[in-house]
């Protein structure tokens, strides 16, 4: 039975491929006839095409331009888009494109800018013509997603992560530490799980072979052209250790209740109206940075870990502000 489809003229067939050939011509501008029939040959199986694949090519182009998508042809047998004007324009409101215009604000210049970039100009063939304006106005929500490093240098590292990351590998890299940055920088050897921009900053977690535990990592601390894909595969999905916090938040700011800024949250209202809270966070550096944003209003009472770092942090500042701590 496989080889009853040989050339087939069946519509469904035909479809098929067509688009194959469609985003063959979409990814690289332009392929030749023998390109296009391999291609197609290695997307659907050998018997994509009989015995007289030029036919059916040529048959596969004009059902592609009755759909609204005119191939050239040009000097060599070789094809190029000239043309989308699709005959079947995606269902798409007025809501879905102010949606697309404010992730793809959000998303300009952090890791998938350019890729909604591309994303948006295949898109915008199918969107009703009187809304395609509305794909490059500036949208009513502004999302803040600020990236302050820059990622050319680091592409190469971004990749292998990538890399590792799907294959299920681990990786070993030079990292600069932050406490010592003059200091030489350390090798590790990690299972890295996710990518995250947070503060203007590219971080990664890992599951850290030495250390036992999930760590994150930030992007440009990675040393360039260090990174290496082992071949050691791992299983994915561990997570970091949750740890227990409990801070005090005070009446002016949490009199309708308290932002639920971490997991497990709950909350006390105290005798003298503070607002007391315990939830658990997998990470006490980002869970110091986001208390000390309430400023004065916050005081962290464990663990004592976190109660040590705000601290550090109020008399540094005392410090700088030529106050006695």
């Amino acid at each position: 039975m496989a080889d009853a489809h040989r050339g087939s003229r069946k519509t469904i067939d035909v479809l098929a491929r067509a688009a194959v050939i469609y985003a063959v011509l979409l990814e690289e501008s332009e392929a030749s006839r023998d390109e296009l029939i391999a291609r197609v040959r290695k997307e659907l199986g050998p018997t994509a095409y009989g015995k007289a694949p030029e036919d059916s090519l040529r048959h596969d182009l004009d059902w592609l331009e009755r759909l609204g998508f005119e191939v050239g042809v040009f000097a060599g047998h070789r094809y190029r888009l000239v043309d989308i004007a699709p005959r079947f324009p995606l269902p798409i409101s007025r809501e879905h494109v102010e949606m697309l215009a404010t992730v793809r604000k959000a998303l300009e210049g952090t890791l998938y800018g350019g890729a909604i970039e591309d994303f948006v100009k295949r898109l915008r063939p199918f969107v009703d013509p009187n809304l395609r304006p509305q794909l490059d106005r500036e949208p009513l929500l502004k999302l803040n997603v600020p990236l302050l490093d820059d990622l050319a240098p680091h592409q190469s590292t971004l990749h292998q992560i990538r890399r590792a990351y799907y294959q299920r590998r681990r990786i070993s890299f030079l990292y600069t530490s932050p406490a010592r940055p003059e200091a030489r920088p350390i090798r590790h050897t990690v299972e890295p799980e996710a990518l995250e921009e947070s503060d203007g900053h590219v971080y990664f977690e890992g599951y850290s072979v030495s250390d036992e535990d999930v760590l994150p990592f930030r992007l440009d601390r990675v040393v360039p052209g260090s990174v290496e894909v082992l071949p050691t595969r791992f299983v994915g999905g561990r997570q970091r250790r949750a740890i227990p916090i409990r801070y005090r938040l005070a009446p002016k700011i949490a009199r309708s209740g308290a932002t639920r800024r971490f997991d497990e949250h709950d909350e006390t209202v105290l005798p003298d109206g503070w607002i007391e809270v315990t939830a658990k966070t997998k990470s006490l550096f980002w869970a110091s940075k986001k208390l000390l944003k309430y400023g004065e209003n916050c005081i962290v009472v464990e663990p004592p870990e976190l109660v040590a770092e705000m601290k550090r942090v109020v008399g540094e500042m005392a410090r700088n502000y030529g106050l006695e701590v």
